[in-house]
């Protein structure tokens, strides 16, 4: 352990007062030679680590440490920087826990949407070796030390709330307000369409930005081209035509030009962002530059947008970058990202985004463009549309998540989730534990006689885990007897390790985390699972850390089906818009060639399957017919769209409407 702390001081004492990112420095621990940008990489948030454009050297707090040897200055160095830094040892000062636990805690308690382990491990490493921690017997311990440490901390407050506070954005240089003072309507919309967005790199903990920022250190003063990509092969491991999609998007985003046939240079916007070192400083670069990016701000706090990648490339055709297709979701992905590592955008659960008062206050101060109303609806009839599904979702889950930390009225809790299980196409019904004998709610599998019975019991917690005294399971057999379940389904925010075992082990309850379930809430809006498909989600069979891997295999088949589904219609919409196409009639092996140009490789059944839905009586939005000459017993087929693309988007989306039309009149 003390050996990584040597090495840190070793590192800065090389860089001494201050030497050039491209500067090749000794490596502490052998005798190779790295560049100094990528030695200090990871310290860059940590406070040890200062910028300057291209220049870098230890921080104030950084001397300080190495004059003082202390590592509990180091720690508070960190955890002034890094969140979860005190927050974690906090937690361990309840007693021991695994690196599970902790993400659990860090996710439901802080607002991270971490999905690895990775950042906790992180953690956990550097209050290993500064000796705030210890692990063993896979569990990780608070140590003496860190105990001590604890009262000198400023912690932060579990479920934090950003609020809407307006957030202050920093000075804008003067290279880049020059490119925002210059964009029109006109320079809005010849913007780069950037389908093809690519960065190297991890994209958590300002990853993206790091990568971003070594590349173009790497510019200046001047690269050739052939340089800058073997740069990022060596940096990130990657293919060389990876390189070239890294460095295509990196001069689409106005980072790098050309200045010769063979050479490229950081732009003058680029070395204002890298000496202010202030990450809004690079999304104004990146939105002068290109289409739908500050526009994605205001689209996420659009009523009936839907604020995953998906719904915003769906939204982003309106904005005139293709009208029928707009962007991919890929490339809007990208852009997610990126606004997400610039702190503009937070993730709300695995796919959903909101903007932060900071990405507010940032898209007020840019000039955006404004989306072309497609399709025109009257006041009357647009105020007659009820809330879409994901609106619906989103407000179920938002009742668990903050229902699940109310111990003062545990009937929220139960209200909610029975409406879950409604909305997730499961028959249920509240009927509020009054006695302890007495479970909180009934869920049915199926419809009618087709299912299980399974009993509900839920559990809340203010601290986001439930203690083993209040959530003893002792009365479920009981509870199951009243309504005759085969099983319990057994909900919280989380649980201490000991009640997490007895009831993970017993083969009639299913422990789900209030987490999930919410997240199964809001994936069901956007990629819907049949009661079957759902069924890892109540399994008692399955321990409670099986199930998301589970239910993730099934989502994301779901979307990928719906994702041929789209491609299969843009590519009948594509064959039929081509002046020189005759018919317009495609055949099984043409429309999985051209699925290949957009990034599908799917099998002939999953095409036939598409294929099936679009050709459908009910939707009709493409035909099928024997291609002539093929011999009548075993004749080929051939398809062809018999719409554009557009009117494809509102036939799907119209039997919904026309069912929610109906069953007004009904209830009239």
């Amino acid at each position: 352990m003390t050996s990584w702390l040597a090495k840190l001081r070793r590192l800065f004492n090389v860089l001494g007062d201050g030497v050039e990112a491209s500067a090749m420095v000794a490596w502490p621990s052998t005798n190779d030679f790295i560049r100094a940008g990528e030695a200090t990489r990871r310290l860059t948030r940590t406070g040890l680590i200062a910028r300057h454009g291209s220049w870098i050297t230890p921080t104030a707090n950084a001397q300080n440490w190495l004059e003082s040897g202390k590592n509990a200055h180091l720690v508070l160095i960190l955890h002034r920087h890094v969140r979860f830094i005190g927050e974690l040892m906090s937690t361990l000062e309840r007693g021991s826990t695994s690196h599970e636990e902790l993400l659990i805690v860090a996710r439901s308690q802080y607002g991270f949407r971490w999905e690895s382990l990775t950042p906790v491990r992180t953690r956990t490493s550097w209050l290993r070796v500064t000796g705030m921690v210890d692990i063993f017997d896979g569990e990780v311990h608070l140590t003496e030390a860190g105990r001590a440490l604890l009262s000198d901390l400023e912690l932060g407050k579990p479920d934090a709330d950003e609020g809407d506070a307006p957030a202050v954005l920093p000075s804008t240089p003067t290279a880049i307000a020059d490119l925002l003072a210059a964009l029109d309507d006109v320079r809005l919309h010849r913007r780069a369409r950037a389908a093809g967005f690519y960065i190297p790199g991890q994209q958590e903990e300002a990853g993206w930005i790091e990568t971003l920022r070594v590349l173009t250190e790497g510019a200046m003063p001047s690269i050739t081209v052939g340089g800058l990509a073997n740069l990022c092969c060596r940096t990130h491991g990657i293919s060389a035509s990876s390189a070239r999609s890294a460095l295509d998007t990196l001069k689409s985003i106005g980072l790098v030009a050309r200045i010769s046939s063979d050479r490229l240079a950081a732009t003058g916007a680029a070395q204002a962002w890298l000496d202010t070192d202030q990450s809004v400083n690079l999304a104004r670069i990146v939105h002068a530059h290109i289409s739908y990016f500050g526009e994605i701000l205001f689209d996420l706090d659009t009523v009936g947008v839907k604020p995953t990648a998906k719904g915003l490339a769906e939204r982003s055709s309106h904005y005139g970058i293709d009208t029928a297709q707009g962007l991919p979701p890929a490339a809007v992905t990208g852009r997610l990202n990126l606004l997400l590592a610039c702190g503009l955008v937070t993730k709300i659960s695995q796919t959903f985004f909101k903007v932060t008062p900071l990405g507010r206050a940032f898209r007020d101060s840019v000039r955006c463009l404004t989306p072309q109303q497609l399709v025109e609806l009257h006041e009357e009839e647009f105020a007659s549309v009820p809330p879409t599904d994901v609106v619906e979702a989103e407000q179920i889950a938002a009742k668990i998540e903050d229902s699940a930390h109310d111990s003062g009225e545990p009937e929220r809790l139960e209200v909610a989730v029975i409406a879950a299980f409604n909305y997730l196409g499961m028959p249920s019904r509240h009927i509020g534990g009054a006695t302890t004998d007495s479970p909180d709610g009934e869920v049915r599998t199926g419809s009618g006689v087709h299912g299980r019975i399974l009993a509900v019991e839920t559990k809340t917690a203010k601290n986001g885990e439930v203690s083993e005294e209040y959530g003893r399971p002792l009365t479920l057999p009981g509870q199951r007897s009243k309504i005759n379940a085969e099983a319990t389904i057994y909900i919280g925010p989380g649980f201490e390790r000991r009640l997490l075992d007895a009831v993970d082990d017993d083969p009639q309850v299913a422990v789900v985390l209030t987490s999930l379930l919410a997240e199964a809430v809001r994936r069901q809006g956007v990629t819907p699972l049949t009661p079957a498909q759902l069924g890892p989600l109540v399994d008692p069979l399955l321990r409670s850390d099986q199930r998301r891997d589970l239910l993730a295999k099934e989502w994301n088949a779901q979307q990928r089906l719906a994702d041929l589904e789209l491609s299969v219609a843009i590519v009948l919409h594509n064959e039929a818009q081509d002046p020189l196409t005759e018919g317009a009639w495609l055949e099984i092996k043409d429309i999985r060639r051209e699925l290949r140009k957009l990034g599908h490789r799917a099998d002939e059944e999953m095409i036939m399957k598409a294929l099936h839905f679009l050709t459908s009586p009910r939707i009709a939005v493409a035909e099928c017919a024997a291609k002539a000459g093929s011999p009548a017993e075993e004749p080929k087929y051939e398809y062809r769209a018999t719409m554009t693309l557009g009117t494809i988007w509102r036939r799907i989306e119209a039997p919904g409407r026309q069912w929610r039309r109906s069953s007004s009149r009904n209830d009239e």
